[in-house]
């Protein structure tokens, strides 16, 4: 499994995170390199926590925050409120509606997002679970597929976005088809979060995650 960088105590974290943090990016991170094939993007399955990747990530308003990237296998990271700053993930949770607007107390919001393992089903895949609560319009993710090589990992695919809903779960599923050349490589899904505000508009991004590698003769 993989362990958990930045091990910040909660406490030290909520106090980091409760004295604000540098805006996030507003549009989502790609690929390093240029890829020249494309991964398909379908509405999926929930991911097996246990073997994913999660980080969450919030708006007030004004400031974006951000936990620590998490091993999905740890009981304590799927709950936002234990990374994030509590008045946040309380005000956020005012709004938990599932496909309106986010109820008029709901201030600010929260989202999340896991990463799951690649596996090999005649092509490869990797899902995302993406959550959020309170005022946000809409949720999606953007992610692509990488390999390894001898000098480090390589883009294998272009970005790839997600269907784009207000509910409150949205889970996506990323491929790609194996190339007839052949050759054995380890392969990850890495993935980032996107949330617009409802209240004034604004697109954020949350931080880019990877999901847990799988190893295959699926080519380049």
């Amino acid at each position: 499994m993989l362990k958990i960088r930045h091990a910040i105590p909660v406490l030290a974290a909520t106090a980091a995170f409760t004295a604000g943090l540098a805006p996030t990016a507003s549009a989502a991170s790609g690929p390093a390199e240029t890829a020249t094939r494309s991964a398909t993007v379908t509405s999926g399955s929930p991911v097996d926590h246990a073997n994913a990747t999660v980080v969450h990530f919030g708006y007030d308003g004004k400031n974006t925050y951000q936990s620590p990237i998490l091993d999905g296998a740890d009981p304590k990271a799927a709950d936002p409120a234990n990374w994030l700053p509590g008045t946040l993930a309380a005000t956020a949770g005012a709004g938990k509606n599932t496909a309106a607007p986010a109820q008029p107390s709901a201030v600010g919001f929260v989202c999340s997002l896991w990463v799951g393992k690649v596996i090999l089903t005649g092509t490869l895949e990797a899902g995302t679970e993406q959550t959020c609560t309170g005022a946000f319009s809409e949720q999606y993710t953007v992610a692509w597929f990488e390999r390894s090589s001898w000098s480090g990992w390589r883009s294998m695919t272009t970005s790839g976005t997600g269907p784009a809903t207000g509910n409150q779960v949205n889970d996506s599923t990323f491929r790609v088809s194996c190339n007839t050349g052949g050759g054995t490589y380890d392969y990850r899904l890495r993935g980032t979060p996107m949330a617009r505000s409802s209240e004034d508009g604004r697109l954020v991004a949350g931080p880019t995650l990877t999901g847990e590698t799988g190893r295959y003769t699926c080519g380049t």
